[in-house]
């Protein structure tokens, strides 16, 4: 009761910005991202999940992440950009968590799709950047490769003929 009066009185003074509690936070235990409910995850079973193969066409996928580790995960490098398995930058793995995080394991978030085979084509370098002829490659290898979804989640200011064609060509594959 003293605390809030006194924020009251800190409030009321003009020459205070701002007043507020500062409550003492705590790391969470696992959880369950807002996503999850508005993509309706739990609408698809872990075992029909688990007969999906999840291409991530991106920075590469820290294979120590707690709740990456015990995924069915292989992945391929495109030139010049080092392991799959190795993340470039966070980018590439915090898709990979998005998408397949392992649940039950007390920390960090739940995947939408945690039973999927995932495949990392490590296609941007360290500085989270690629070619359109590098990508477009990565995105016909994923359909090569029978994906069930490609992940692309990156961008740049230029139209490109050449990854339109490579979407098309996963598309019909």
């Amino acid at each position: 009761k003293e605390q809030k009066t006194l924020l009251n009185l800190l409030r009321k003074d003009s020459s205070i910005k701002l007043a507020e509690m500062d409550p003492v936070r705590y790391l969470m235990a696992e959880t369950v991202p807002w996503g999850i409910p508005r993509v309706q995850a739990e609408l698809l079973s872990d075992s029909a999940a688990g007969n999906k193969t999840v291409c991530i066409i991106d920075s590469g996928y820290e294979q120590s992440n707690p709740d990456l580790s015990g995924n069915n995960a292989t992945g391929t490098n495109d030139s010049g950009t080092g392991n799959w398995y190795q993340a470039g930058g966070s980018h590439g793995t915090h898709v990979a968590g998005t998408i397949a995080a392992v649940g039950n394991n007390s920390m960090g978030i739940i995947g939408v799709a945690p039973q999927a085979k995932i495949i990392p084509i490590k296609a941007l370098n360290r500085n989270g950047s690629g070619y359109s002829k590098d990508l477009a490659d990565a995105v016909i290898y994923a359909a090569d490769l029978g994906a069930h979804v490609i992940n692309n989640s990156w961008g740049g200011s230029y139209r490109s003929n050449l990854y339109k064609d490579a979407i098309d060509y996963a598309h019909a594959s």
